[in-house]
């Protein structure tokens, strides 16, 4: 089996999906992200700019593990 490639901080992959879901997404669409929970700080950082009401999700323990949040609408 084979990983998937990514950056030296691992989030090469959800950058992806977070640039296409930007492109994609009608305003007011929403995107969740699962991720590592070591990623959390980081995805939510990328979501930030394109995304309103970015929010971590903790597991059953307590480990931030995925995220969410709604387009903005374009300037």
């Amino acid at each position: 089996a084979h990983a998937l490639p990514r950056q030296a901080d691992g989030t090469s992959v959800p950058a992806l999906f977070i640039t296409a879901a930007v492109r994609l997404l009608r305003t007011a669409g929403w995107l969740i992200c699962e991720h590592s929970d070591t990623h959390a700080p980081q995805i939510a950082d990328l979501m930030e700019s394109d995304f309103r009401q970015v929010t971590l999700h903790h597991e059953l323990n307590d480990r931030p593990r995925w995220t969410s949040g709604r387009k903005r609408a374009k300037a």
